[in-house]
């Protein structure tokens, strides 16, 4: 094994023994995987045996595994049912029957078998894999009762790696594969068990705020997806932390960023479009669009394994209801990589999701197991949306909270200074500061990002400042190259900083973002993270950037502005945020001073495809631009710039 891959894996192994198993001396550790192969497969060796090291260094008293083989799952699906492979599930069954008894610790060593199924029928795929879920239903409850301690890990191999990193050269495809594995369980880091210790804490800190508020109904928009559920009297929102029954904590899940609850089983109303191809039983189903009514499924398609899916959907009576949502922060590392993994414990874990199929119990809360779904089926599924949560008559008197497509909004109880808050911080026209830590930017990084600006405006740097969010600041990322070419020539500097919204923007030119500097032209682009993360109305954001327009020309009286309508999101041409992008940008373009010093520019037409869907190569993620991206919007960008440039502001 390459020595590099070998680190991986013991750093890797020693996450899922440490943190995920919570591994005590004495204990024994009994390797499987129970969901596709019924065993772990033969190409995962070199993980098994790291696994088996960092245990036996833990204290182990014994490792043993279940081991499966992809050639032998084919040919029993092939025949399906086949007497042989029959009853080896069920020596496996009760081999993990016996392990549970016996208190040893169970590790699902699970890796992604993309290609698995090519030319078997869809019957024959879903009737073994309907077997292999009832021979799992008999230990499920035992787990999550919390009769011992068990993890689920990602499993890197070749296989694997080629599908999913297609796009890489073939050399490298599996180091792709083992650095994102590594990097989403957090074991890249310096002291994996201090991270995860936060991460669980924060995680928890969500859960708290969430049952704190009390929602009664969760509803996703997003595109292709309008999905209202109602959740039962008495849940609780859950974090995939569990513990044994004698108080031993675990991670049943690494990675594990969600947390979770489930729905009435009957209350699903409106569609959904998955974000991600998923995979059932070795299975791809791609292209998933479900519609919903009284909680079933009323209307299933797909582009790629659609009878799969009409299968699944047939399991049993649940199967076509829904037994989980579950919300996900913005920035993880798997929502960063704006890749598609082909694996639910990472797909699952990029942006918020539903699952078809089987609820998980505990929950329900007192009283309320009844009114949730059961099922052999449970198929987690990734929605590109928003969250917007309601209270309900026994809830504190709170406004439906918006949590964005990628942000999990907290609801915390703490002050911000407010010496540095002016007015509401909903208000979009009133400056206030970054006063909450997400995944991917702290506060405190907000911050020493605003003090690198503030040390350049006192420098006095740049006849061109470029002032936004994410998008503005993603010309030194994947528009760097563009950046090089057509403005920084020009003298530009960027201050976008990502998840600003407008009053962000007007803290910012309040405390010394301005200090020193004396641009001639100032192109602004904001408000996006008001009408996605927020939730604010059309009317709210445009006053958010004629707040930010007045300021800058406040501050800057010699210099021309540049306003760019707020670009498109969602690749639907369908995605509800593209009627209140719309709106916005009508009213900004009525601002347009015709030849004065403020110019209103709308491009977004340059990222649209004719049918005025947006590609995934634009746009991965419905949001953030890619290199392609960039530089169709340079194309029509830096003409202007240049022009506006070439006349002083005075000769308006």
């Amino acid at each position: 094994m390459d020595s590099e891959f070998a680190a991986q894996a013991l750093r890797l192994a020693e996450v899922a023994v440490r943190v995920g198993l919570n591994l005590q001396a004495g204990q024994r550790v009994l390797i499987a995987e129970p969901f596709v192969l019924q065993g772990v497969a033969c190409c995962a060796a070199p993980l098994v045996a790291a696994v088996e090291r960092a245990a036996l260094a833990a204290g182990a008293s014994g490792v043993e595994t279940i081991w499966g083989d992809e050639a032998e799952w084919r040919r029993a699906a092939a025949g399906w049912p086949d007497r042989d492979f029959g009853a080896r599930l069920e020596v496996n069954t009760e081999r993990l029957e016996r392990a549970v008894t016996d208190g040893a610790a169970l590790l699902f060593l699970m890796g992604s078998h993309p290609r698995l199924t090519e030319g078997l029928s869809a019957k024959a795929v879903a009737g073994l894999r309907a077997h292999g879920a009832a021979q799992y239903a008999r230990v499920a409850p035992a787990l999550l009762g919390g009769a011992t301690n068990w993890s689920a890990l990602p499993a890197p191999t070749p296989e694997w790696a080629e599908v999913a990193f297609s796009d890489f050269a073939a050399e490298a495809r599996l180091p792709a594969l083992w650095r994102a594995v590594v990097e989403s369980c957090r074991a890249d880091v310096a002291d994996p068990v201090a991270a995860w210790s936060a991460h669980v804490e924060k995680l928890e800190r969500r859960r708290d705020e969430l049952n704190e508020r009390r929602a009664g109904t969760v509803r996703l928009v997003g595109p292709g997806t309008d999905l209202r559920l109602e959740l039962p009297v008495g849940h609780r929102w859950c974090t995939a932390g569990l513990a044994t029954k004698e108080g031993r904590r675990f991670l049943p899940n690494l990675p594990t960023e969600e947390v979770f609850t489930a729905p009435e089983a009957a209350s699903a109303e409106g569609y959904l479009r998955v974000a991600r191809a998923v995979s059932y039983g070795g299975a791809l189903i791609d292209g998933i669009e479900l519609e919903f009514r009284g909680g079933r499924v009323v209307r299933a398609t797909a582009t790629r394994g659609a009878e799969v899916l009409t299968r699944l959907l047939d399991t049993d009576r649940g199967a076509c209801r829904l037994g989980e949502v579950a919300l996900v922060p913005e920035g993880t590392a798997m929502a960063r990589s704006r890749r598609c993994f082909l694996h639910p414990l990472l797909d699952e874990n990029a942006m918020h999701h539903v699952a078809l199929g089987d609820a998980y119990a505990f929950t329900a809360g007192t009283g309320a197991a009844a009114a949730v779904n059961q099922s052999l089926v449970h198929l987690d599924l990734p929605v590109e949306a928003e969250a917007v949560l309601d209270g309900t008559s026994a809830s504190p008197a709170r406004r439906p909270v918006s949590i964005g497509r990628r942000v999990l909004a907290l609801f915390r109880g703490a002050k911000p200074a407010m010496a540095e808050v002016k007015g509401d911080l909903h208000d979009a026209a009133a400056p206030a500061p970054r006063l909450e830590d997400y995944d991917w930017m702290s506060v405190a990084t907000w911050r020493a990002r605003h003090a690198e600006h503030v040390a350049i405006a006192r420098r006095g740097c740049g006849e061109l400042l470029f002032v936004g969010d994410s998008i503005t600041e993603g010309w030194a990322g994947n528009g760097a190259a563009e950046w090089t070419r057509h403005f920084v020539p020009l003298g530009a500097v960027n201050f976008g900083i990502g998840g600003d919204t407008t009053q962000n923007v007007l803290w910012r030119l309040d405390h010394g973002d301005v200090e020193g500097l004396r641009p001639r032209l100032v192109v602004v682009l904001i408000g996006i993270n008001n009408l996605g993360r927020e939730n604010a109305a059309p009317a709210a954001t445009v006053r958010g950037i004629r707040a930010v327009v007045a300021k800058l020309g406040a501050v800057f009286p010699d210099a021309r502005i540049l306003l760019q309508g707020i670009l498109p999101s969602g690749l639907s041409a369908f995605a509800e945020i593209r009627q209140r992008v719309a709106a916005v940008n009508r009213q900004l373009l009525e601002l347009d001073s015709r030849g004065g010093r403020l110019v209103v520019r709308d491009y977004g037409e340059v990222f649209l495809e004719r049918d005025g869907s947006i590609s995934a190569e634009v746009m991965p993620d419905g949001l953030h631009l890619s290199p392609e991206g960039y530089r169709r919007w340079a194309e029509v960008l830096a003409p202007m710039v240049r022009a506006l440039l070439g006349a002083s502001a005075g000769e308006s």
